[in-house]
């Protein structure tokens, strides 16, 4: 068995192995020369990730980028989605900005086709995913600290590794067979002195009885302090696009700290007594329906606010310097905090010299929170005109009174006492902000055999089991009932900002406790090997082949106290569970063709294919199969393609997830106003809405004759329901790579390769975007999505209702270009680039068959999320002499534009897009002594700006912080020691 011994790693030859050997995104069948392998070398077996073919060339049909550790550990990468979300080929997920939305976990999105289409494995084999994220993997509980390698694989690989392998593979390959101690310890900043990092890792390895055992244990350490929103100026308010004109404007929820009142026929001169000119803020001459003035001042069809300063109310100003709306941005987090341990262990033991006894395991306990503005309730109150609060405050009971004496019934509750019944929205501050504690357990634990049956057969058994626990506390939800009531009965003092009592705040304040729990275990078997006398007549390499058999359960169950429908503030969480299984038989081929010809210096074909049989109703048995080529025509350049088969079965939060409540930004389209989505529309958008609005067949969803587009949405977010589909099927996908190995023999140490992919997938199961859900109903009139909208009777949305289902197609194509070059100089050093760059040349959406297709290239926005540039690229330039060194990398990603300008649209926004965006961070070294090497360095060097784009286009902190840096300039420093 490989006995491997620490070794000084001086920085010169850390670069130098980094480039030359598996460094930095790497392309597997590039990193040993193509065609003058040695024999020693063809001895060496190697299992590349794609393959369960134990290989002796390194090439595969598919592209694999290879990041090393120091990928990782030099931009003192602490968590591994902050590295993998500057990689071209990833469209950022859950990361430490993402606080709403966000679950306090990091994900991983190749091609930007969903973190449920990329399959992460630890060490070649499945890891098990979040109980609040089924289907994704949380990389918080993948310490970066043991990460030897990560490779990543474009395109499908569901026949080697069975579902979910759509879009690609990330592979995290674990330190093995490790002598020695290794410790560090990391600490980082930002220049504004906040949002600070503590790392500190241990690893220990040695060999024990005469070398035929190898254990290895690590600990890991991190602390990440919390930034807040309203500790950067560009963040601390919230904005929205009120066109080139007026430009961003300072905008907020109209549920405020004191009450307001959604009722516009106050009379502020005849009813108060009050003369107020009509030009002041927030209000308007009141005419008759003829337009007819009527002598007196009514407020501009928004409503009123009692005084937070004082008795009387003041009219309630929408927009603009002196809004009167809560401004909720600077309570919210812009940096998520995380308290993260792990422990790693590994142990191998060579029972005989063909048998080796494995066991690998590793716990992970990571903490984190997310932090929202106080609990918003806007809802219906009854309030009685004998109640103590107003006693004194003749302005605040004559609206009362004026709003009782335009109701039908001025005494609903039958008490004897005369009461106004009015919407109404408020900010529950007296309860603090809604913090979600979020605690997450996982542990995964791998054992098993494996050995040699011949000097060309292999084979391995392991049984793996994994369990990851979820424990969230989330405080400052209030119970809409217990506040109801509180109203009711005079207790709750609604009309002073700050005025409910600490007696009434704990009877209505609520403490919601959400456990869950995601169990996978895996049985699986494989033998690889040459087939020996097998060989092409054209080639003198046998055939080599692996087969094998896997069963895999999962099941998942969440409970949720605490958190009924009565309750607001976060999301409800009734209890789930389920379970499925899956049985699966595979195998693959590598059978070189053609060898040493004149036309052919190597053809070699490999297949796979993959038999699966879920236990799923809508699934059952299903097949996913692969076929590819390598060709070397001459020396220096390899062709290669494959085509892929994939198949994603439907995980378990997408069969049995219950439908909770959601709040997301959406432009109604039968509403007007800076919230709602009609003033946007084209000419013709605007008949159509008027047509839809008003005469969808599903009268629930349909707004009163006459008003499409006249009324004013409220708020920017609209609650709906979002959950499971028990009866989805299969995804299914088919996926073609194509690509060139360049090596140009007059330059030494100079790769050049360019790979295409185009990814197709049918049956999609798939949340339409909420914002689709209102366009393809009210500006296409599809009747199959009117009726998941529900409107009250004045046409104001009430909720509506987003779960998956098998209607969509989702594809993506492109082309992927590396440059890989090394410079050895005796005087002055050796010097490397690396350069990844992706042009990507579609990306669209089908929501459902026959519709529209939506273009996600070049944009980002309310329909299409996160930016998807059209060119993106990671560069990295490397120096190294001696004992010390630098490595500068370059990210950037072109241009991009809000996403109502697809389809020739051309709204009236003040920003209408985001210019290219480049990012420069700097790692300096030094090996101080033989045992001990300090780093240093600078991420966002020249401190790129803030990137703000306004909070109407689905984004959070008025920007996309997973794509652009809010942070700012930020510093950090390492030390290691090596023995």
């Amino acid at each position: 068995m490989r006995k491997n011994t620490i070794r000084r790693l001086a920085f010169q030859t850390t670069i130098i192995a980094g480039l030359a050997g598996l460094g930095f995104g790497q392309i597997a069948s590039a990193q040993t020369d193509i065609t003058e392998e040695t024999d020693e070398a063809r001895q060496q077996t190697i299992t590349v990730t794609g393959s369960r073919i134990k290989n002796s060339n390194l090439t595969s049909s598919s592209p694999i980028a290879n990041v090393a550790s120091d990928d990782l550990t030099l931009p003192n990468t602490v968590n591994a989605e902050q590295f993998l979300n500057t990689l071209p080929q990833v469209i950022p997920g859950f990361d430490s900005t993402s606080n709403n939305p966000g679950i306090g976990e990091a994900t991983v999105d190749l091609r930007g086709l969903g973190s449920n289409r990329t399959l992460v494995l630890v060490d070649g084999r499945r890891y098990v995913t979040s109980n609040q994220n089924p289907g994704a993997v949380d990389l918080n509980t993948i310490p970066a600290a043991l990460v030897e390698q990560v490779d990543i694989l474009t395109g499908g690989a569901s026949a080697v590794y069975g579902s979910d392998a759509m879009a690609g593979v990330v592979n995290f390959i674990l330190k093995d067979d490790f002598e020695g101690l290794e410790a560090s310890a990391g600490y980082e900043t930002s220049q504004e002195g906040d949002g600070a990092i503590y790392t500190a890792a241990l690893t220990l390895g040695g060999n024990f009885d005469n070398d035929r055992g190898n254990a290895v244990f690590s600990f890991e350490y991190t602390q990440r302090e919390s930034v807040l929103q309203g500790n950067r100026d560009s963040s601390a308010v919230t904005l929205i696009d009120a066109g080139a004109a007026d430009g961003l404007l300072e905008t907020g929820s109209v549920n405020i700290p004191s009450t307001f009142v959604s009722d516009d026929d106050v009379n502020y001169t005849d009813t108060l007594g009050i003369a107020l000119p009509c030009d002041v803020e927030g209000t308007e001459e009141a005419s008759d329906d003829d337009g007819n003035l009527l002598g007196y001042c009514t407020t501009d069809s928004f409503g009123f606010i009692f005084n937070p300063d004082g008795p009387g109310i003041l009219p309630f100003i929408n927009s603009g310097a002196n809004t009167s709306r809560y401004n909720y941005a600077p309570e919210n987090y812009l940096q998520i905090p995380q308290e993260r341990y792990s422990l790693y262990s590994r142990v191998s033991y060579d029972i005989t010299d063909t048998i080796e006894a494995y066991a690998q395991g590793v716990f992970v306990t990571s903490q984190t929170e997310q932090l929202l503005a106080p609990t918003p309730i806007f809802t219906t109150l009854t309030v009685n005109l004998d109640n103590p609060f107003i006693a004194d405050d003749p302005e605040a009971l004559a609206a009362l009174t004026a709003i009782s004496a335009g109701q039908e019934n001025s005494d609903t509750d039958g008490n004897g006492v005369d009461d106004a019944v009015f919407s109404s929205g408020r900010r529950f501050r007296e309860a603090g902000g809604r913090l979600s504690d979020v605690r997450n357990d996982s542990f995964q634990v791998n054992a098993g055999l494996r050995g040699a049956l011949s000097e060309t057969w292999d084979w391995d058994l392991f049984a793996s089991f994994g369990q990851a626990d979820t424990s969230i506390s989330q405080t400052g939800n209030i119970s809409l009932s217990a506040y109801l009531e509180a109203v009711r009965d005079g207790t709750a003092n609604i009309f002073d900002e700050n005025g409910l009592s600490d007696e009434v705040i704990e009877a209505i304040t609520v403490t919601g406790m959400i456990t869950g729990q995601t169990e996978q275990f895996i049985l699986s078997g494989t033998a690889s090997g040459d087939i020996a006398g097998f060989t092409s007549p054209l080639a003198h390499t046998p055939v080599a082949v692996a087969f094998g058999a896997e069963y895999r359960e999962d099941s998942l169950s969440t409970s949720g106290a605490g958190l009924g429908p009565d309750v607001r503030g976060f999301n409800q969480a009734p209890d789930v569970s389920g379970r499925f299984d899956v049985a699966e038989l595979f195998g693959e081929v590598s059978a070189p063709l053609v060898e040493d010809a004149s036309f052919a210096k190597e053809l070699t074909f490999t297949g796979a294919y993959r038999l699966s049989d879920y236990s799923i109703g809508g699934v059952g048995q299903v097949s996913s199969y692969a076929a590819g080529l390598s060709w070397v025509p001459i020396d220096g350049v390899r062709f290669r393609g494959q085509y892929q088969r994939a198949v994603r079965a439907p995980n378990i939060g997408e069969l049995f997830s219950p439908l909770v409540n959601g709040f997301p930004n959406i432009a109604d389209p039968c509403s007007g106003g800076s919230n709602g989505g009609f003033d946007d529309l084209t000419d013709a958008e605007q008949t159509a809405a008027i047509a839809n609005c008003e005469n969808i067949k599903i009268v629930s969803s349909n707004v009163p004759d006459g008003a499409a587009g006249t009324g004013s949405q409220v708020n920017s977010q609209i609650e709906g329901l979002f959950g499971g589909n028990p009866e989805l099927s299969e995804e299914t996908a088919d996926t073609v790579t194509l690509g060139v190995i360049w090596e140009p023999s007059f330059v030494d140490n100079l790769t050049l390769t360019a790979d295409y992919f185009d990814i197709q997938i049918d049956d999609v199961a798939t949340n339409v975007p909420s914002q689709t859900i209102f366009d393809l109903c009210y500006l296409q009139g599809v009747s199959e999505f009117c009726s998941l909208i529900t409107r009250a009777a004045d046409g104001t949305v009430d909720t509506f209702v987003s779960n998956p289902r098998n209607a969509a197609e989702l594809s993506t194509s492109g082309i992927d270009f590396s440059i890989d070059y090394l410079y050895d100089t005796e005087k002055y050093g050796t010097f490397g680039v690396y350069s990844l760059i992706t042009w990507t040349d579609e990306r669209t959406l089908i929501p459902l068959a026959g519709e529209d297709p939506i273009d996600y290239v070049g944009y980002y926005g309310a329909t299409v999320g996160e930016p998807t540039p059209e060119w993106s690229l990671n560069t990295r330039f490397d120096w190294s002499y001696k004992n010390y060194g630098a490595r500068l990398r370059w990210s950037r990603i072109s241009e991009v534009k809000d996403d109502l300008f697809a389809d020739g649209g051309d709204p009236d926004l003040r920003i209408k897009g985001v210019d290219a965006y480049d990012q420069f961070d700097l790692t300096l070294f030094w090996d101080a002594t033989d045992h001990v090497s300090l780093t240093f360095g600078v991420e966002n060097l020249l401190d790129e700006g803030f990137v703000i784009i306004g909070d109407d286009s689905a984004q959070q902190s008025n920007t996309y912080p997973a794509t652009y840096d809010t942070l700012g300039r930020t510093f950090f420093s390492r030390v290691t020691a090596r023995f």
